[in-house]
């Protein structure tokens, strides 16, 4: 033909040496010929491949078939820069060969690697695999997640570079593939918060890419449960030894029940459960356990749905010191005297006594500062309007700090009530 060639096949021998002679022929004559000598390499490795980071590449491979290999040597070419391979490294053969190059790797660099069998020191056949450096992916990537939204946050990759992120999502167990959901620009505290028919209970990976000028770069993944919705409008109310907690139930229904669970801020190094209250239209719990009076609790609530905890909520309370007992006022047209029973437990120092006038103050005002003692008591006189209803507010003071209160209301009589009862039983002249 116009181009000649054969392909020997039979019975080659790894590692032999063989001299080929091809002979012109001539209607049946031979004619002159044309000799080669070759050597055929033994066996080198199979299937090898590389998974690439950006400053590291991990090559594995397979032993070549037939036995006899005692190592690899592993070489690499920077391709469009290098003109010849360079040795890396001498492997020991094993049954699960690998090597991992982390000798200044170029992130966005092509590098080819060679991996050569050796047999006593002589070198067998090779494999060779190409493979991209990508770019630096972003770091410390974190999610947080509510029932119907997931807010990521990661940290800008090293070296700089970045123009923005690509951010995907796959739902694990149902989505095949990740969809992109939004390019993000670059800043100094990438971040982005995903409400995209996000799905109470579902569980989603997050995929962050790196984009440099238009070409991606690394990436960094987190997988996130989306709890099912929490208990709403959180609010305690705090007495000196309890709090009463009251919430609004998740919207959506399903909720079967809630754990109220307590934790000591400063003291506590994790939360305690309290109690498991069954689902009604006006939740509520009463805490009396051990509560600390001058202390401060947080206090988590978390639906639960068929034995599956949901979302929670969270509320932060201060207990109050106790606050003075039994206040009583006695009223003239002119002043008004205020007695109190000291609080419960001791410790207090003083209390601050407080006024506003009903329908005409916004706000208290400060009276005085009374010192403790075993019979505390005020007299008010400071512009008392005859006829005037008062709301008087006692707080107890230790060394300092505000503790409890106690409110009174009373009404003054009027300056004409006050003239007429001394002169009731006179006789007329």
């Amino acid at each position: 033909t116009s181009t000649p060639m054969y392909v020997d096949a039979q019975d080659v021998v790894a590692g032999a040496q063989y001299v080929y002679r091809v002979v012109a022929v001539y209607d049946g004559a031979d004619g002159g010929d044309a000799r080669v000598v070759v050597g055929i390499p033994l066996p080198g490795p199979r299937d090898l491949v590389a998974d690439a980071s950006s400053d590291s590449v991990m090559l594995r491979w397979v032993a070549p078939e037939g036995g006899g290999v005692t190592g690899y040597r592993v070489l690499r070419r920077r391709a469009q820069v290098d003109d010849a391979f360079i040795d890396l490294a001498v492997v020991v053969a094993t049954s699960t060969p690998m090597y991992v190059d982390a000798q200044d790797v170029v992130a966005g660099a092509q590098y080819v690697y060679r991996v050569v069998a050796v047999y006593d020191g002589a070198d067998g056949g090779d494999a060779r695999v190409s493979v991209m450096i990508p770019l630096l992916g972003p770091r410390d990537v974190v999610a947080e997640a509510s029932s119907d939204s997931v807010m990521l946050r990661w940290s800008a990759p090293e070296g700089g570079g970045v123009t923005g992120y690509r951010v995907l999502r796959r739902r694990a167990q149902v989505d095949d593939a990740f969809i992109d959901l939004a390019v993000v620009v670059a800043t100094s505290t990438p971040m982005y918060v995903d409400a995209q028919d996000v799905v109470a209970g579902a569980q989603y990976v997050y995929r962050v890419v790196a984009v440099y000028d238009g070409a991606d770069g690394g990436d960094a993944r987190v997988v996130v449960g989306i709890p099912l919705p929490g208990p709403r409008d959180l609010v305690a109310d705090a007495s000196s030894d309890s709090v009463m907690l009251r919430w609004v139930a998740p919207e959506g229904g399903g909720v079967t029940g809630y754990r109220v669970l307590r934790r000591r801020a400063q003291v506590d190094d994790a939360f305690i459960d309290l109690a498991v209250v069954v689902a009604t239209s006006t939740p509520m719990y009463v805490d009396a356990q051990d509560v600390v009076a001058g202390a401060q609790y947080v206090y988590r609530v978390v639906a639960v749905y068929d034995g599956a905890d949901g979302g929670d909520a969270r509320v932060v309370v201060g207990i109050p010191l106790p606050g003075p007992r039994d206040l009583v006022a006695d009223a003239s047209s002119d002043s008004v005297t205020l007695q109190w029973v000291a609080a419960e437990g001791g410790g207090v120092t003083g209390y601050r006594v407080m006024r506003r006038r009903a329908q005409v103050d916004d706000a208290f005002v400060r009276l005085a500062e009374v010192v403790a003692t075993s019979t505390p008591m005020y007299v008010d006189t400071r512009d008392v309007v005859a006829g005037a209803q008062y709301i008087y507010r006692v707080v107890a003071v230790y060394d300092g700090v505000d503790g409890g209160d106690a409110r009174t209301a009373v009404t003054t009589p009027s300056a004409l009530v006050a003239s007429v009862v001394p002169a009731v039983g006179r006789r007329r002249a």
